[in-house]
């Protein structure tokens, strides 16, 4: 067929249509590449001949002028005769989607434009034989009135490939790399189409100005390299547009009617004529004119909307293919809802094409996946040092020659050096700035690290096992410096030097061509239903997956570097139900996901989503699950209440503040996430939400439940955990399942929780619960209840009901015992009661105690068990008939921890009876002999826990029974000897007998155990049995086991699976046989006294029965011996059972902190923190390398962890990571530097501080540096939903999102000090840290027995992974460990026992009191500020008074103070020196503002936060007012209560000393203060008991940096002479003696202030304790009288919205309706609490009223009955006091 191009006119508003770029993949068709904008209506024109064309040397670049415009187009121009009709030959069938657009604005144009419009370029030859430049320019004003007419050439649009379609083009041999064209042996289609054209020269038009959006200069490469042109065919080229056969890509219905000519083209018809092939070289086609019309071809692929004026592009959301079946005539798309009168019938290319658009200017922030690294919108880039790499087309020879001095631009700033790579490894290194760019770093790239063809290189960066192409306005320089930073380096570590080393485990640039990458063959699919491609690396949908699009159920494109979803191939997935975008770098939702009709289940999970506005998520109509967790998210879009459909929600760790109230409008919601944001409180309408099952509002902020809560008649359940809930009263009633655990709950309402009759599991752990109501026992389906860390003294008898009841955690209360009723419960598997107050247990009931030995439960049926009687002995025993049965929790008890108690001898025989028992944990009791037939019944042990009491023996009459038993823990007892029966427990892998007296003959086999015969112990610990001496006996050195092998028996060469052996203080003679030690064995055999400094550990191997956890402790560091390390690396629960990666740390960790010490440079103002952050890092890179060393040649997983090129290690490393501790002494300076959840804990005179950094993802500060380094965190607390920790060694598929930075404390160390507790998070996950103090504090005599202590605890608690404790006493820095002070207050022999009275478990753990003081002694009163009022008008009180109260009997404690007496909320305390009364009360003082009071408090002007003027926090909480005076007064016990009293003139003054005190005051008497003088200012003389005050209260005072405040000479009330006071302030809380100048917490309620009292004595209250009324609670007073109102009227009353009118509907005379706006008082933030006083009393008044008339209502419907009964002459009660409720109305 021959096509025929007339001439015509291009219309003005043509010119303003943006360029487009277009790519297809059906670029090896050798379509040619035809000009946009030639006419439609072209007149027919003469065959060009090759002498009619410009020589090439003219065609230099240069403006044409008006004249040569028109001799260059004369047909253009109407005034000229239009040429003659010539036909012209096109390759067959060619494909107009491989037409290719140059860029906008190239330098390479050859003439300038006048006005705004669009240059446009023909690009490459599509065949190796035909080559020539021409260039087209449209032409005067004159020329473009004519409207422009249909045709073909209407609907070409020219595009471009990307790069990675150019290959095809290469490989079919269709470019050239030669420079200059060859002679032509014959005519080509433009030779002969510019023959025609004569050339006169008119003056050339100025340049216009470029808009702003065309001043981005985009390069093009210019084709250098053409093959020659074949020979025409007669001269002339023929075109095949033979449109019938182009289905799908002609759109016939857009065409005119074909039949029809147009009168400006006669004769345009379309012969058949033999193709040949034609080729368009890389020459421009500008429209130079200033006239408003034009003529031009319009792009065939996309639709648009022409405006007046302009035009700009519109998509067409349509589904289109080759193969599509358009509509009908007149029929719209469906969906498509634009106006059809602006619809322009063409057709778009299918966004599976990869066909893209140019963009002006800039690059959309959605199109890198580096925020970092997003180019400035509306940057020019020096057109000098643009990138070469665009347009397809190759490099010219010349250019690399140019290159060779082209250098990247220097910018202001530093200079970071970068390492490329090669494709074969081989690197440069760059020099470059912070600003350099992708485009101006190319040119140095094709010089540096390309052959001659370097055409198709790109930059390529890898991280985090993909690889993405990096933009050419990203900066490499500045991904550098943050992902470094990300990594844990700073400045201070030369940041622009260490990018030039290998930092492949971090990331890795490679510069490599793009026609080498990932293939679809790479891609294997078992079947299509179910398709997920997570972390794959793919940038485009695989083609493969287009072919069976229609038969996806599941797609998973997660983590792979797609921005937008082709929308084609979503709408082929016809079957598609859940589609997963989760970790993808997204800003905003694809918008082809709107169109994905069966979508029910959308995942967008971890992406930088900041709105949803634009999703068009409503249009999915049968969307049901939907989860935007871990976004950026701050409001949802207005449509959600629109998706009808949706039942699941999840929008967890975005950016909330406030309750989306849409979410309200959601009535089909079934479950709702918003867990982890910072929402303050619920709306009132989230009753509305009657479907809601399941409710998470975990780690918000929220202190109140609606009260439409109640409303919730669907909930199931509710998860409101770490949130400052006070009030629990709304609770739904349909709940299953309640965790409000973490919150500030101190009660439960016995009528709330017996409405929860469908609770299963009920949590509310870490509260201030007292009691439980005895409502329990009527929530009969309970099955899990968790009580933990309250202050519960007792347990609801009704527990016995719960048949169903399966755990019972009350673990860290008070408890003195466990209710009887518990027998009963049938179904209890686990009761954890560890760290209470139990001094016994119960017997079943039904069983009598007698005085027997044991049980036997042999001859009692499982039906109705009995008891035996047995032989007589002292110890008691439980005995019944034979027709008594076993209680039910003898049947169903398998796990009993009572670890911590007050159980002795007499409370186990009760236990015998649970034969079900695999856990039984007594430890730390006060056992000193266990039964001898204790273990008769208990055959099904697994686990046995002895620990911490005094047992001198263990019974062996039915050990060979536990052939079950495999953990035996045995430390810190007072056994001598083992008996041999215990190596007839032949499964036994763990023993502990550490820290006992052993002193026996290993190798009197016969009669004491010897470990070879249990061949299957995997831990060994004989630490701390400092008699034990293990050597061999000539005579019976060797025996025979029972497979009659010889046994060494002083070695331990029978131990093949050994894991731990511990013989710390143990003497051995006998080395040769010690095992070595390895990746999966520690062996520590070293003493414990390191530096002067005595130290014990004590580890747990845990469930997983592999190393984990390794210590190491190297004296005398760098060979000196004020130096010392102690280090702890590995992890808690290890995902393999390799410990390869704490094997590595532990043996290079030294070297490296040594070298790294060296290397130090003291002029850089570098010290050791720098060191240990270094060594840190190194480790964790040299790790990586170590563990990724092993090089292979086979290629890397897309989905691999390391960004190292092509590796091969062992797949158990993947996902392995380690935590890490390290405490570097030098002299008496500690430095702490941690990683992960391995942390220390210094005691400092009893009280915890942390001197390391917990890191996981709670912690907000880790949370902003996790999403800073694009990393996302899940509901669960877990960094991508897998690592538990935010910094960690290893973990390198997470990297650098978790890095091995550590945290550095730098800490002198005082005699204050006592002693460092180092754990890893198998202790503090279930130890507290101050818990942890006091435990590891009572038995600080010996660090070896607190560091199995604190293990032992942590089991009793339920850790079950690799444990492992230090603890190391720095006291012994300062004083012999031998040595105790005589004088030292804290001295035990001068402490009483543990009384037996005290009923809360923190204070028992502490020291006993010191005995009472009597001679010269202190005394100290205290008394709340305005107690009375707090109590009578704040609810928070007894909650604070509790606190109070432990706060300072705890102080007491440590202090060595004595509690005379109290009253009400007043302490009487007397102390034996001046200054440890003197620190008492400073510590107080200081401590009272760390306490967690109640809100209530908080809120009251009692107990409002205050700052003095520096901001520093002076009052918070109670206020306590203090007087100290020291005398000698008359000491007498008190003959009631047997404790010491005082009495006498020393008292009376010391009281009115106190006072005279304001809130928050020390008063201090003269005496004090010469002691203060004497002993912490050594400013005054010695008195006389001066010598007698301890040193360290010396020291505390001195640390606090007191300041004494004369008051002067003050008249106390009662006593004749005065007294000298004076204030005593710790130097912190100095801002308290000015309290006028107090201002309030920033986040305080808008409420007046009153001031503290000033100075002085106590001043007239002024200040009220009440809680200050809230304008929401007065609102909803005034709701509730007009509700009220309304019934005494016989009516409703319904609120009116806004915006309804009354006249609208009907009136119902039943229903009171009003604006709230109207009717409700007018209150605002700057109501008086006067004016809201007020409100409040006309309130009541109104509600009174309102009551009294329902009343008389009541009252008159009883009339007839009182009538009657007056008539009779009697009334019955009930009668009576309705007539008496009735009068007092």
């Amino acid at each position: 067929m021959t096509l025929e191009i007339h001439h015509g006119s291009v219309t003005g508003e043509d010119f303003g249509r943006k360029e487009e770029e277009f790519e297809s993949p059906h670029r090896h068709n050798n379509f040619p590449r035809i000009p946009e904008q030639l006419s439609s209506a072209a007149a027919s024109l003469p065959v060009l001949q090759k002498e009619d064309l410009l020589p090439p040397h003219i065609l230099v670049p240069h403006a044409p002028n008006d004249e040569e415009n028109t001799v260059i187009a004369p047909w253009l121009d109407e005034s000229s005769a239009a040429p003659g009709k010539r036909s012209f030959g096109l390759p067959q069938k060619a494909s107009f989607s491989s037409f290719s657009l140059p860029r906008q604005g190239s330098t390479a144009s050859l003439l300038s434009r006048t006005r705004n419009s669009e240059s446009h370029s023909i690009a490459e030859s599509y065949t190796s034989s035909i080559q020539s430049e021409a260039t087209l320019v449209s032409s005067s004003p004159e020329s473009r009135k004519g409207k422009s007419s249909m045709s073909i050439f209407n609907i070409i649009k020219k595009s471009r490939s990307r790069s990675r379609l150019a290959s095809d083009s290469d490989r079919l041999g269709l470019l050239s790399r030669s420079h200059s064209p060859p002679n032509r042996p014959s005519q080509t289609f433009t030779d002969t189409f510019m023959t025609s054209l004569s050339i006169p020269e008119p003056p050339p038009p100025p340049p216009p100005p470029l808009p702003k959006k065309d001043k981005l200069v985009r390069p093009r490469r210019k084709a250098q390299n053409r093959p020659p042109p074949l020979p025409p065919k007669d001269g002339v080229y023929k075109l095949d547009t033979d449109i019938d056969h182009m289905e799908g890509i002609i759109k016939l219905t857009a065409l005119p009617n074909q039949n029809m000519e147009s009168t400006s083209s006669p004769g345009s018809g379309i012969e058949s004529q033999q193709s040949s092939a034609l080729s368009f070289s890389d020459a421009s086609i500008h429209h130079a004119s200033s006239s408003p019309t034009g003529s031009f071809f319009i792009n065939p692929f996309l639709p648009s909307i022409v405006a007046k004026g302009k035009a700009h592009l519109v998509h067409d959301q349509r589904k289109v293919s080759p193969k599509t079946i358009f509509p009908m005539d007149g029929e719209a798309p469906e969906g498509d809802d634009r106006d059809d009168q602006e619809m322009d019938p063409v057709w778009i290319a299918p966004e599976s094409w990869a066909v893209h658009k140019r963009r002006e200017g800039n690059l959309g922030p959605e199109e890198a996946s580096s925020e970092e690294s997003l180019a400035v919108v509306g940057a020019k880039l020096p057109a000098s040092n643009l990138s070469v790499n665009g347009g397809g087309t190759n490099k010219p020879k010349m250019r690399r020659k140019t290159n060779k001095t082209l250098m990247p631009p220097v910018h202001d700033g530093k200079t970071y050096r970068v390492r490329i790579y090669r494709a074969d490894n081989t690197y440069h290194v760059a020099t470059i700035s912070l600003l350099s760019t992708v485009a101006e770093l190319t040119p140095l790239l094709d010089m540096k690290l390309t052959d001659e063809n370097a055409e198709s290189h790109r930059l390529y960066l890898k991280e985090r096992g993909r690889e993405r192409l990096l933009l050419p306005t990203e900066k490499p320089a500045e991904i550098v410096r943050r992902r470094l930073e990300h990594a844990g380096y700073d400045q201070a570590d030369s940041l622009d030097f260490l990018g030039g080393e290998d930092m492949t485990f971090l990331m890795k640039f490679i510069y490599k061509t793009h026609l080498l990458g990932p293939t679809a063959e790479d891609l294997t699919f078992d079947e299509f239903e179910y398709v997920d491609l997570t972390g794959r690396a793919i940038p485009a949908i695989p083609i493969v997956l287009h072919q069976n699009a229609s038969s996806i159920i599941y797609l998973n494109l997660s983590r792979n570097p797609m921005v937008e979803i082709p929308l084609d191939f979503l709408q082929a997935c016809t079957t598609l139900r859940e589609l997963r975008l989760c970790n993808m770098a997204m800003k905003k939702v694809p918008s082809s996901v709107r169109h994905t009709a069966s979508l029910h289940r959308l995942d967008l999970s971890c992406n930088r989503i900041m709105d949803l506005d634009d999703a068009g998520l409503d249009r999915i109509p049968e969307l049901t699950n939907l989860k935007l967790q871990n976004n950026r998210i701050e409001k949802l879009a207005s449509y959600f209440p629109g998706m009808r459909s949706l039942k699941y929600l999840n929008i967890s760790n975005n950016m909330f503040s406030h309750f989306p109230s849409v979410i309200c409008e959601m009535p089909s919601l079934v479950d709702l996430d918003v867990s982890f944001n910072t929402i303050t409180e619920l709306p009132d309408k989230i009753g509305l939400l009657k479907k809601l099952e399941r409710l998470v509002i975990l780690g918000n902020q929220v202190s109140k439940l609606p009260d439409e809560c109640a409303a919730l008649v669907s909930l199931r359940v509710l998860d409101c955990r770490r949130n400052g809930i006070s009030d629990l009263s709304p609770v739904p009633y349909p709940l299953t399942s309640l965790d409000i655990s973490h919150a500030k709950l101190s009660s439960f309402s016995d009528l709330d929780l017996s409405q929860l009759s469908s609770l299963q599991h009920l949590k509310i752990d870490n509260n201030s619960f007292r009691s439980i109501p005895d409502s329990l026992g009527e929530l009969s389906r309970l099955i899990t209840l968790c009580c933990s860390n309250n202050q519960l003294d007792a347990l609801p008898s009704s527990i016995g009901q719960l048949q169903r009841l399966e755990t019972l955690e009350a673990h860290n209360n008070s408890l003195k015992e466990l209710p009887e009723t518990l027998w009963n419960c049938a179904s209890l598997t686990l009761i954890n009661v560890t760290s209470n107050l139990l001094e016994t247990w119960h017997d079943p009931p039904s069983v009598s105690v007698t005085p027997s030995v044991g049980v036997n439960l042999e001859a009692v049926s499982p039906s109705r068990p009995s008891y035996q009687e047995r032989k007589m002995s002292s110890a008691a025993s439980i005995t019944s008939s034979t027709t008594s049965p076993l209680p039910s929790l003898a049947h169903s008890l398998e796990r009993l921890y009572v670890g911590e108690n007050r159980l002795t001898d007499e409370a186990l025989p009760p236990l015998t009876i649970l034969k079900e028992l695999r856990v039984l944990n007594l430890s730390f009791n006060e056992i000193k002999q266990v039964p001898p037939s204790f273990l008769k019944n208990l055959v099904k042990l697994e686990e046995l826990y002895l620990s911490g009491n005094n047992l001198t023996s263990i019974p062996i009459e039915d050990l060979h029974r536990l052939q079950n038993l495999t953990v035996l823990f045995l430390n810190g007892n007072q056994l001598q000897t083992l008996p041999r029966e215990l190596v007839k427990i032949k499964n036994l892998s763990v023993i502990d007998v550490g820290s006992n007296l052993l002193k026996y003959n290993i190798n009197n086999w016969e009669f004491d155990w010897n470990w070879n015969f249990n061949k299957n112990l995997k831990y060994l610990n004989l630490s701390g049995n400092k008699r034990l001496e293990i050597k061999p006996e000539k005579s019976k050195s060797q025996s025979e086991n029972e497979e009659g092998d010889r046994v060494l028996l002083a070695g331990f060469t029978e131990l093949t699976q050994l894991r731990v052996l511990g013989m710390m203080d143990v003497t051995t003679t006998f080395l040769p046989n010690i095992p070595d030690e390895g990746d999966d064995r520690r062996v520590r055999t070293s003493l414990s006294v390191v530096n002067g400094m005595s130290y014990g550990i004590a580890d747990n191997i845990g469930k997983n029965g592999h190393l984990q956890m390794l210590d190491l402790v190297q004296p005398e560091f760098r060979e000196r011996k004020n130096e010392a390390v102690f280090a702890m690396f590995g992890r808690f629960q290890a995902v393999t059972n390799n410990n390869r990666l704490s094997r590595f740390l532990h043996d290079k960790f030294i070297p490296i902190f040594s070298s790294q010490l060296s290397s130090l440079d003291r002029s850089k103002d570098e010290h050791v923190p720098d060191a240990l952050r270094r060594t840190f890092l190194r480790l964790n890179k040299t790790l990586h390398d170590e563990l990724y060393s092993n090089t292979s040649s086979r290629k890397m997983s897309q989905a691999s962890v390391s960004t190292a090129g092509t590796v091969g290690y062992d797949v158990s490393y993947i996902r392995s990571g380690a935590s890490g501790i390290v405490l570097y002494f030098v002299d008496k300076l500690l430095y702490v530097a941690n990683v992960g959840q391995a942390l220390a804990v210094i005691s400092r005179q009893g009280s915890a501080e942390l001197i390391s950094t917990e890191h996981v993802p709670f912690n907000r500060s880790e949370t902003a540096r996790i999403r800073a380094a694009e990393g996302w965190i899940s509901p669960k607390g877990l960094i991508h939903d897998e690592t538990d920790t935010s910094r960690s060694f290893g973990f390198y598929h997470d990297f650098p999102v978790v890095n091995s930075r550590p945290d550095i404390c730098v800490r002198p160390l005082t005699e204050l000090d006592e002693f460092v507790i180092i754990g890893n998070r198998g202790l503090w996950d279930y130890v507290g840290y101050q818990t942890a103090v006091d435990i590891a504090r009572s038995e600080r005599g010996d660090p070896m027995i607190a560091s199995q202590k604190l293990r032992d605890f942590a089991i009793s608690y339920g850790a079950d992974g690799s444990t492992m404790i230090m603890v190391i006493s720095v006291a012994d820095l300062f004083h012999s460990p031998d040595l105790l002070d005589p004088n030292s207050y804290t001295s035990l022999k001068r402490r009483g026992g543990k009384k037996a009275d005290i009923a809360d478990r923190q204070i028992s753990r502490l020291d006993g009191e010191v005995s009472a003081p009597v001679g010269h002694l202190a005394l100290a009163f205290t008394d709340i500020r305005n107690s009375t009022h707090l109590w009578e008008a704040n609810a928070g009180m007894p909650t604070a008074m509790r606190l109070h109260n432990q706060l300072l009997r705890r102080q007491l404690r440590l202090c060595g103070g004595y509690v005379v007496k109290t009253e009400g909320d007043a302490f009487m305390c007397s102390f034996p020196t001046t200054l440890s009364a003197l620190r008492w009360c400073l510590a107080v003082q200081v401590e009272l503002l760390n306490q967690p009071w109640p809100s209530e408090i908080l809120e009251c002007d009692d107990g409002r936060e205050f700052y003095d003027t520096q901001g520093n926090l002076v009052a918070r909480g109670l206020s306590v007012r203090m007087g100290i005076h020291c005398g000698m007064p008359v000491c007498e016990p008190d003959p009631i209560t047997n404790r010491m009293d005082y009495f006498g003139p020393m008292v009376n003054r010391s009281a009115r000393i106190t006072g005279s005190a304001a809130g928050g005051q020390i008063m201090c008497s003269a005496d004090v203060v010469r002691e203060i003088n004497a002993k912490i200012f050594e400013s005054g003389p010695d008195t006389e008991y001066s010598d007698v005050q301890p040193p360290q209260a010396i020291d505390a005072i001195r640390s606090m940096k007191i300041v004494v405040v004369p008051v002067g000479e003050v008249k106390l009330k009662g006593l004749e002479v005065p007294e000298m006071l004076s204030l005593v302030y710790p130097l912190e809380l100095i801002g308290r003696q000015s309290p006028e100048k107090y201002t309030p917490h920033p986040m305080a309620m808008m409420q007046p202030i009153l001031p503290p009292q000033p100075l002085g004595p106590p001043q007239p209250m002024v200040t009220s304790s009440k809680v200050h009324p809230k304008i929401s609670h007065v609102r909803d007073l005034a709701i509730l009288c007009l509700r009220l109102e309304a019934l005494a009227s016989c009516r409703v009353f319904r609120p009116r919205e806004q915006n309804e009118r009354l006249g609208e509907e009907r009136l119902d005379s039943s229903v009171m309706q009003g604006d709230l706006r109207l009717l409700l008082p007018p209150l605002d933030e700057k109501t008086s609490d006067l004016e809201i006083l007020m409100h409040l009393d006309s309130l009541s008044i109104r509600i009174e009223n309102a009551i009294a008339s329902l009343t008389l209502k009541r009252l008159a419907c009883h009339s007839d009955s009182i009538v009657s009964a007056l008539g009779r002459g009697g009334l019955d009660e009930r009668t009576l006091q309705l007539l008496l409720s009735s009068l007092s109305c």
